[in-house]
């Protein structure tokens, strides 16, 4: 099924095959024409050096909220499984 987003359309690419470079597009359609309405070149972060790890941290565990464990399975049951359940028969 394809999918309308309104007016826009995204395009991500390397030129060159210069992975370190990539290039990204926005493209709005106005009057029948293509446009580039915004674009990106590079990428959003720098590299930062290596860090020494923290050690004798130890997670601690607690019990959840039974209400919220409830609530969130109820959820994803409801969301996740039945929706896929339904997906299935209608095929």
């Amino acid at each position: 099924m394809a999918r309308t987003y309104g007016n826009y359309f995204g395009a991500t690419f390397n030129v060159g095959g210069q992975r370190d470079t990539p290039v990204a597009l926005l493209w709005e359609r106005e009057s029948g024409y293509w446009k580039i309405v915004s674009w990106k070149v590079g990428m959003d972060f720098t590299a930062l050096p290596e860090s020494d790890p923290v050690a004798g941290i130890k997670p601690v565990r607690i019990p959840a909220d039974a209400t919220f464990v409830t609530t969130a399975r109820g959820f994803l049951d409801s969301w996740l499984v039945e929706h896929a359940e339904r997906a299935c028969r209608r095929r």
